[in-house]
């Protein structure tokens, strides 16, 4: 399966006058005498900027009639975005929220400790390195009381 990706542009119409943001940011005033000439001058600028670029791009546009993705290609070539799950592009309305469960009010039960691999932070030493060291030459032959408990 393979998954088609265009670079996107943007553009924003309200009346006669549109905001054509370019897939490298850079944005540009569009402005016409009417709301259709607006419409065809930016169909022109992204043909426009598919052809500088070398591949089509996907163009969404937003504004007084709503949002729409098209693929524009260099040589003028339009076609319709569809998304790839349906639904995807559907108006979303901020003005009555979606339902969030409710958290549960019971308190989780506690689970034992599970065992750990890491070492506890302040091991007992029962055997340091100068009482090592006096046994290997014979000072020490007993061992301390820490160890006899230890063991």
């Amino acid at each position: 399966m393979t998954i088609a990706t265009h670079l996107r542009v943007y553009a924003t119409v309200t009346g006669p006058t549109a905001t054509f943001v370019g897939h490298d940011g850079h944005r540009e005033s569009l402005v016409a005498k009417d709301a259709e000439d607006i419409r065809r001058a930016v169909m022109r600028r992204a043909t426009d900027e598919a052809r500088r670029v070398g591949s089509p791009l996907e163009l969404v546009t937003s504004g007084d009639r709503g949002e729409h993705r098209l693929v524009i290609a260099g040589d003028g070539e339009v076609s319709r975005r569809e998304p790839a799950v349906p639904g995807l592009y559907e108006p979303v309305s901020l003005a009555t929220p979606t339902p969030v469960p409710a958290a549960s009010t019971e308190p989780e039960q506690e689970t034992a400790p599970r065992p750990t691999f890491i070492a506890p932070a302040n091991p007992t030493r029962t055997d340091t390195r100068l009482r090592s060291v006096l046994r290997r030459l014979g000072f020490i032959s007993t061992t301390s009381p820490a160890e006899t408990d230890h063991l």
